[in-house]
């Protein structure tokens, strides 16, 4: 079990990467800053999730619990900041 689990969670973390990826390519085509805060916010996921991940790396053992929360939250952050830009461009 513990096996598809962990394939469960790298395969999000790969689609977090591609949406990171389409971010970037929205922020550079449109000049907006919306792709840019979500590819931002989505890079910043997948590296949690990556800390999250249940692997015996010595250099992710060493991050302060702290930083990994204020990580957290500022992905959640970026991505209110780009909904609300999404949000009043529909007006």
């Amino acid at each position: 079990m513990a096996d598809i689990v962990s394939i469960l969670q790298v395969s999000g973390i790969i689609v977090e990467m591609l949406i990171t990826g389409f971010g970037v390519a929205i922020g550079l085509r449109s000049k907006s800053s919306i792709g840019w805060l979500i590819g931002s916010s989505f890079f910043l996921y997948a590296v949690y999730d990556f800390i999250k991940l249940d692997v015996n790396f010595t250099f992710w053992a060493a991050i302060p619990p702290i930083a990994v929360a204020i990580l957290f939250l500022a992905s959640a952050i970026f991505t209110l900041i780009a909904v609300f830009k999404l949000y009043n461009a529909l007006d």
